[in-house]
């Protein structure tokens, strides 16, 4: 079997799976960057308590929403990988063996023309080819499912993620207004500038 023959089909997938090993980067170092937001900005006194728990929803939703991302890229990585497996064996199946034998792991037609070949073999031969042929698209199906999944929950992480910012940055109160001894924000820090 001719390799240029399916050469086209691996640089595509190697581009798609690129693709989305970037999302997985992305995902992970989203989650990474979480947990200083956490700890650096909700998590410090310069903030009401509603304004903490909105924070921590967000970045919580922010979380999650990487944590999907990142699930979706892996399982497009595993099914594309799988769908190429199914592609190539059957067109493996489809090439003519030379001298017209069948291979010892009797998965390829045997050559020839096709008055040469009984019709139950040919018969077997392509169910064999429409069976691995249905399971890559049914593969291919869902690889492409799980990049729009990850996809869209990177997406929504970063709308999650901007929101959290613009609550922190709208609700920052200068630590020369918060009252240490009772735990309060004085009155005159909740003005707008």
């Amino acid at each position: 079997m001719n390799e240029e023959s399916f050469r086209p089909d691996f640089d595509l997938l190697d581009r798609y799976q690129q693709f989305s090993a970037e999302l997985l980067r992305i995902a992970l170092l989203g989650i990474a960057l979480l947990g200083f937001f956490i700890e650096k900005v909700a998590g410090a006194n310069y903030y009401s308590a509603s304004s903490r728990s909105v924070l921590l929803i967000l970045t919580a939703l922010t979380s999650i929403s990487c944590l999907v991302s990142a699930a979706g890229a892996l399982a497009h990585r595993y099914f594309s990988t799988d769908g190429i497996f199914y592609h190539v064996r059957s067109l493996r199946r489809r090439a003519p063996v030379s001298g017209g034998v069948i291979s010892s792991d009797s998965q390829t037609a045997p050559s020839g023309d096709a008055a040469s070949v009984p019709p139950f073999k040919q018969n077997y031969y392509s169910l064999r080819v429409a069976s691995d042929e249905g399971a890559r698209n049914a593969r291919y199906s869902k690889s492409g499912r799980c990049l729009g999944l990850s996809v869209g929950a990177m997406i929504a992480a970063a709308f999650f993620a901007v929101a959290a910012i613009t609550v922190a940055a709208m609700s920052y109160v200068p630590e020369s207004s918060i009252d240490t001894t009772r735990g309060t924000v004085s009155s005159s820090s909740n003005q707008p500038r």
